[in-house]
């Protein structure tokens, strides 16, 4: 797995794209021995000798990680964010292990700033209470050292899922390369054909409602909330609890369109032909009874690069509803009152002046407006409107989000949603 902190303005969203090894049955395998992803709340505690020390921070602290691809030196990949409970917004962590003789059993956690300055640093261990069991109870400890080094606290915490959702993570992965000559990892200078399609595939999958589930029985909230995701996700391949089905049904289609192409490719005497395609997932947010899911997507068949995609699922977890623009906003909010807030604000994050109406490419933009998506997320921090390359921005500027601070929606947002759980 690898791991991508993409700056959005004054918001940072973790994107987790899954790589893996070579395998070339076509059959997914199930989720990586000590794959897991984990929800832990705790406090960061002044290391002092003052009379009176300051109370203790309460903090959030969002983990996952999975098997290494192999050729890596073994070990996992990890990724991670935490947040303060007072403010919420979610802060984005480098996870490193690159020093065991320094940090031995330990993770190297650091925090940077917008320009990648060093911020603070995170260095925990990971323990859990039943050793080697993915589905224990895990806690962390240790120490968050400011890079100044003039302030230091005791980090403590343990897995609390009492207002987010569990998951589990669910890895397939598979190569194609069809009869005929052909070799893996080519050489440059071979004259051997090299015809190859790679599958990667990890999906989180919801594991058990949270508590406090709405009326009616956490059992319906909970089909809810994973039909939801799992459609989302696989889109017409899915099955209800069965991941494994669905990504054989994905690999189906994949793999057959290759060998169409390929066979096209062998007819014109190309020697070689190479697919790409990974399907990955991660957790924007999931507190407070709110969920904002990502889809993530790569593909790539033939030509300068291949094409990414980023999708969002948000979640009302008391309920296991969809959030949509039309159940938080009032009734008769029109598309061109939300358009020019999300114009004005993609203007403040970029610097620039502006003046309302005015046309967008003047910006730099392909588009004259920017037109209003359900391609959302939310958090604290506000709503995070997100589009893809190509829809408002070329592909070398890649994918634009665009975040409104709730307290700029005042008179658009319809109170006593899942909303107002953030807005706390």
């Amino acid at each position: 797995m690898a791991i991508s902190f993409q700056q959005f303005g004054r918001f940072t969203v973790v994107s987790v794209a899954i790589f893996f090894a070579a395998s070339f049955a076509l059959h997914p395998e199930p989720a990586v021995p000590g794959g897991w992803y984990r929800h832990f709340s705790g406090t960061l505690t002044a290391e002092n000798d003052s009379a009176k020390p300051a109370p203790p921070l309460k903090i959030h602290i969002d983990l996952m990680r999975s098997a290494r691809v192999a050729g890596d030196e073994g070990g996992y990949e990890w990724s991670a964010f935490y947040y303060y409970d007072t403010v919420g917004v979610p802060i984005p962590l480098h996870v490193s292990e690159d020093d065991p003789k320094k940090f031995p059993n330990a993770l190297r956690m650091l925090e940077q700033d917008e320009n990648e300055r060093p911020v603070a640093e995170l260095v925990v261990q990971v323990r859990s209470k039943v050793s080697g069991d993915a589905r224990a109870e895990y806690v962390l400890s240790g120490a968050w050292t400011a890079a100044s080094g003039k302030k230091k606290y005791r980090l403590e915490a343990a897995e609390d899922f009492s207002r987010s959702a569990r998951f589990n993570l669910f890895e397939a992965r598979s190569k194609e390369t069809p009869a005929g000559p052909a070799v893996v990892n080519k050489p440059a200078t071979a004259s051997v054909e090299y015809y190859e399609a790679d599958f990667a595939l990890g999906y989180l999958q919801i594991q058990r409602p949270p508590r406090g589930a709405a009326p009616g029985g956490a059992s319906a909230t909970y089909d809810r909330l994973e039909q939801t995701i799992g459609r989302a996700y696989f889109q017409k391949h899915y099955r209800p609890g069965d991941p494994a089905e669905a990504a054989r049904g994905m690999q189906r289609e994949y793999y057959t369109a290759f060998r169409a192409e390929a066979r096209e490719a062998r007819e014109l005497k190309r020697e070689s032909y190479f697919w790409e395609w990974m399907l990955g997932s991660s957790i924007v947010w999931n507190d407070r009874d709110v969920l904002a899911y990502e889809i993530s997507t790569y593909e790539f068949r033939g030509g300068a690069h291949g094409i990414g995609n980023l999708q969002y699922v948000v979640l009302d977890l008391q309920t296991g509803a969809r959030l949509t623009l039309d159940s938080i906003l009032k009734p008769g909010v029109k598309k061109k009152t939300l358009g020019a807030r999300i114009e004005a604000a993609y203007a403040k994050r970029s610097g620039v002046a502006f003046v309302p109406g005015q046309n967008m490419q003047t910006l730099g933009l392909l588009v004259d407006r920017i037109p209003v998506t359900e391609n959302f997320f939310v958090s604290p921090a506000g709503i995070t409107f997100v589009y893809n390359v190509y829809e408002i921005q070329s592909y070398v500027e890649g994918p634009a989000a665009i975040l409104i601070p709730f307290s700029d929606l005042d008179d658009l947002l319809k109170p006593g949603t899942a909303i107002d759980r953030l807005r706390k």
